[in-house]
């Protein structure tokens, strides 16, 4: 695992941590998406919804930092038949 991604500019936070990424791809009457990470290894969890063609370039969608070791994205809008990266 290694550090990243790194955003430019936009709302997520800098993933200084080592990252896993993984790959979520909506069906066609997805409309909406739940996440959430629970851990006893780290406080205070990251957790990005990115968008990529390449999956060096991304897209942010939504991400948001846990606290007490869990973290929860909650009713996020998602387009069907669509591939997402998922950042932890």
């Amino acid at each position: 695992l290694q550090q990243g991604p790194f955003f430019a500019q936009g709302p997520c936070s800098e993933f200084e941590n080592s990252t896993a990424f993984f790959k979520v791809t909506t069906d066609a009457t997805s409309d909406l998406l739940t996440l959430t990470v629970s851990s006893y290894e780290f406080n205070q969890p990251q957790i990005a919804l990115l968008k990529s063609v390449n999956c060096s370039n991304f897209t942010q969608v939504k991400c948001a930092t846990g606290t007490n070791g869990c973290v929860l994205m909650q009713y996020i809008t998602v387009t069907p038949n669509t591939t997402y990266v998922v950042a932890i």
